[in-house]
């Protein structure tokens, strides 16, 4: 739980250990091999708003010399609305050093909208609550579609969650959504098990 992590102070270190995870994987020339363009990074906005974040981050993916572009940020829109000043250079400096940045969770918080797309966003991650809603009302639909039409609007790619089904596949192919994911495609596995998943997946 990322929230109990920043109560007692330990955020950091697992932001830390999980990065440089991912930076090894990168560095084993793996997932490129099997087309993968980049990994998802969660961060923590409390560390992303404190003073020398951008410095820390680049010296770590520095160390394991793998392309900036290989990682691709993710912050929660819930957490995001908290210093969108702070925040959004930090995603600035960040992004002119080649890293990419998502937008996790989006629809799930309560935060002001032209705040959270001053933030210069590459990929806004559509909350599962919101695919789940489209199949269950017109209104749901209308949601879905909308927030589908503004964001493609606003140049940012689009990526949806909780993808479970065909029918749910064959309703975001008809909106075009760039990226999909959800345990249609599969559930979180172990890293060795999705080694094994990518490698049949390109073979």
């Amino acid at each position: 739980d990322m929230s109990l992590a920043e109560q007692i102070g330990l955020v950091e270190e697992i932001d830390d250990y999980v990065l440089r995870e991912v930076c090894t994987f990168l560095e084993s020339g793996i997932p490129m091999e099997h087309g993968m363009d980049c990994i998802n990074v969660n961060l923590s906005v409390i560390q992303c708003i404190r003073p020398g974040f951008f410095e820390h981050i680049t010296e770590i993916v520095n160390e394991y010399k793998i392309e900036h572009s290989m990682l691709n940020f993710e912050i929660t829109e819930s957490i995001a609305a908290s210093d969108y000043e702070i925040l959004s250079g930090v995603v600035r400096d960040l992004k002119s050093r080649g890293f990419r940045f998502a937008m996790d969770d989006y629809g799930t918080g309560y935060s002001n909208m032209q705040s959270v797309f001053s933030i210069d966003f590459d990929v806004v991650k559509i909350d599962k609550s919101i695919l789940w809603g489209a199949e269950e009302t017109e209104l749901g639909k209308i949601i879905l579609s909308n927030s589908v039409k503004m964001i493609d609007q606003m140049n940012r790619q689009i990526l949806v969650e909780g993808v479970e089904t065909k029918e749910q596949v064959e309703l975001l192919k008809e909106l075009c959504v760039d990226y999909l994911q959800g345990y249609y495609f599969s559930k979180p596995i172990p890293k060795q098990e999705f080694i094994e998943f990518i490698q049949k997946k390109t073979s």
